[in-house]
């Protein structure tokens, strides 16, 4: 069993997948909420959402999104920054036990 109550999540650049895991039986969901900015653009904001892992504790729930792709000065031109929450069925937050993650929308 995982340690965040929020849940895990994980972004996979081949393919535009993002995994959350529901790592407690509690009665609330787990949702990664991602946000994707453009850096030939000063990271200007592009495109946002959310995966909402509903099914209940440990189980995994996968969303596929079509992200854009593009070279930047020898990586990636997109940026994706994702949270991992737990919520209420009517989105009120009740953990927020992670941090940040940034990672490319690219794997090429």
């Amino acid at each position: 069993m995982g340690f965040a109550k929020a849940g895990t999540s994980c972004f996979y650049s081949n393919g535009d997948k993002l995994s959350v895991y529901d790592n407690w039986k509690d009665g609330y969901r787990s949702v990664a909420k991602w946000f994707v900015y453009d850096r030939a653009h000063n990271n200007k904001f592009v495109r946002k959402g959310q995966c909402v892992n509903k099914r209940g504790g440990d189980t995994k729930q996968w969303c596929n999104y079509d992200l854009p792709d593009g070279q930047y000065r020898g990586t990636s031109r997109y940026i994706i920054i994702f949270q991992t929450f737990g919520t209420t069925a009517n989105g009120h937050v009740v953990w927020q036990d992670s941090n940040s993650v940034i990672g490319y929308t690219s794997g090429r």
